[in-house]
């Protein structure tokens, strides 16, 4: 599967992703210092989610009606680079179909999916 991980995102997240065989475009590498809006322009240009650890794609994509093809946000501020890696790719490869066109929150105590 497709994603783009933002520049929040650590580095050994994007490789377990890689590693799991999902194809990631690194906003890192890519377009590092990208504003938000040109960020979520780039997961619809790629048709990927975008896996976030910012709060501020929720108010883009519900109040201010960005255009979106997804977002997983991650809330797991306690949890190491590793963990989030671990949860992040068990969660997709559990939700993978449902993910396209969702929002879906990760936090510690469960998964919340809103379709977009």
């Amino acid at each position: 599967m497709k994603f783009v991980a933002d520049e929040c995102i650590s580095p050994i997240v994007v490789e377990a992703l890689r590693v799991a065989g999902h194809e990631i475009i690194d906003i890192a590498t890519l377009a590092p210092t990208s504003k938000d809006p040109s960020v979520l322009a780039i997961a619809v240009e790629v048709a990927g989610p975008l896996i976030t650890e910012d709060l501020d794609f929720g108010e883009l994509i519900f109040r201010r009606k960005f255009l979106s093809s997804g977002v997983i946000l991650m809330r797991l501020p306690a949890n190491t680079p590793e963990e989030k890696a671990e949860i992040l790719v068990r969660v997709i490869g559990e939700l993978a179909e449902q993910l396209p066109g969702a929002f879906l929150v990760i936090s510690p105590t469960n998964l919340r999916i809103r379709r977009l």
